[in-house]
């Protein structure tokens, strides 16, 4: 197996910082709770008349935060496109999995409502250099007409890691 050039604890770490930038509110499941702003980052849909560059719910916040971590594992962790893609659809499968509703069950239908129609995944990641954020995500985009319950089967080994990354280097700092 090949031994990749990044490592995968800056992955999780990436992963861990986003995904505690907004949550659900476990009380009704209908309030989006957001404890860092910078999830509104990337929240420009053309149509908005009002707080254009603000997110409006769980949906935009997962949006801006698909571009938030293709963003940063490119800037911290040099992952190829492919590699972005891949772990971006992994993230925002996980992200639409705890918020299910019948609207959204497949991946595809997050992508056009949601990636297509925000302005921001047509910058580049690298300012003028390097393709835009949705042709990346383009690169992959055949998983996204996957079921996100599949797709979520995926990711439980991929959570346990995570997990137990956490629990080590939070109680054992030289590991």
């Amino acid at each position: 197996m090949r031994n990749p050039s990044y490592k995968i604890e800056d992955v999780y770490k990436e992963f861990a910082t986003i995904d505690g930038y907004f949550y659900v509110d476990e009380d009704d499941g209908s309030n989006t709770q957001v404890t860092n702003q910078a999830i509104h980052n990337y929240c420009y849909y053309g149509d908005k008349e009002l707080e254009k560059d603000k997110c409006s719910g769980y949906y935009e916040m997962t949006s801006s935060g698909v571009i938030y971590l293709l963003e940063n594992l490119k800037k911290k962790c040099n992952l190829d496109d492919d590699k972005l893609a891949e772990y971006a659809i992994l993230w925002l499968s996980y992200k639409l999995k705890i918020k299910e509703n019948n609207l959204v069950k497949k991946l595809s239908d997050f992508y056009d409502s949601y990636i297509e129609t925000n302005d921001c995944y047509n910058n580049k990641i690298n300012g003028n250099d390097g393709l835009t954020y949705k042709a990346i995500i383009d690169k992959k985009k055949d998983l996204m007409d996957m079921n996100i319950s599949e797709i979520f089967k995926l990711e439980a080994p991929f959570n346990i890691l995570y997990y137990l990354y956490h629990e080590i280097s939070d109680k054992h700092s030289d590991c």
